[in-house]
């Protein structure tokens, strides 16, 4: 599959994030690493990221030095008390400079708070064998005592024109003749996602059809609006509702588009928020129910 063969295993190979790279790679070059937080929306980079970090620091043995556990599968307190600590409490392998393991928690807002509290503790406790590096989508999820004590790290979802570079790489690398047409679509439409447009771009390369943003959102019920939401992503429906916005030329839903996205960012719950923008857009533009026009 294009999505594993093209997954960086250096900084150098990671698409866009210079931002973000460049205070990452200060830490690994003084082999001091902080807890970090990964927060942004899925398909951004976080777990690449930390996979990267660990690989950078410990060469041939970072597999035996980078525990990853998923929170979503294991979100309760047992799990922190015993796997998680058992790790923390464990000195590196294979490595005279760095004195530290890596645990990597992804998808952290859906531990418990009474896990999140345990863990906190071990986050005190074990620093000095253990450095932790969480992510999530949600950041207001996680408790305000771990996020005092990482590093946090917001990823963006992805340049469209980042996006679109690396597909016409991997397009001319790997010879699969797709035009150039169909790879800007995918980059507009994956809504910064690398791992949504790797598998739209693998499906173009199969001569399958890729999955198509639904147009003339103002136009539908609130109602099938939300059927139809559960089923797309979030940022590509954003995407579609700023288009829109911008084709009717209406500075007022070009606000509520800008307000709508900053609020995902922070990590409000998304399928509420589209929702509420799908409404607020055609009250600006129809009126809302009841009222005198």
């Amino acid at each position: 599959m294009l999505l594993e063969k093209y997954r960086p295993k250096t900084f150098q190979g990671i698409v866009g994030r210079q931002d973000i790279l460049k205070k990452i790679k200060q830490f690994v070059e003084d082999k001091d690493l902080p807890n970090l937080l990964f927060h942004g929306t899925a398909g951004v980079g976080k777990t690449l990221t930390a996979e990267v970090i660990a690989r950078e620091l410990f060469s041939k043995s970072w597999r035996s030095n980078f525990f990853s556990l998923n929170a979503s599968d294991e979100s309760g307190i047992d799990t922190i008390r015993n796997k998680v600590k058992k790790w923390a409490q464990l000195r590196s392998l294979g490595t005279s400079d760095i004195r530290f393991k890596i645990i990597f928690l992804d998808e952290a807002d859906f531990l418990t708070m009474n896990s999140q509290t345990a863990l906190r503790r071990l986050m005190e406790d074990y620093f000095g064998t253990c450095r932790f590096i969480l992510s999530c989508n949600y950041v207001h999820k996680v408790i305000e005592p771990i996020k005092s004590r990482c590093a946090c790290i917001h990823f963006k979802p992805l340049e469209k024109i980042d996006i679109r570079k690396h597909l016409r790489t991997i397009n001319k690398t790997e010879k699969l003749k797709i035009d150039v047409g169909v790879i800007k679509r995918i980059a507009l439409r994956c809504g910064g996602d690398m791992r949504q447009a790797l598998n739209q771009l693998e499906l173009a390369s199969k001569g399958e059809e890729f999955s198509v943003v639904p147009t003339n959102l103002l136009g539908k019920d609130w109602k099938e609006f939300l059927e139809m939401s559960y089923d797309q992503d979030p940022n590509v429906l954003l995407n579609q509702f700023f288009e829109e916005a911008k084709a009717l030329k209406n500075p007022e839903l070009l606000v509520l588009v800008a307000e709508t996205d900053r609020s995902l960012a922070r990590g409000c719950t998304k399928i509420l928020q589209l929702l509420a923008l799908h409404i607020n857009m055609n009250w600006i533009l129809n009126g809302k129910p009841g009222a005198s026009k």
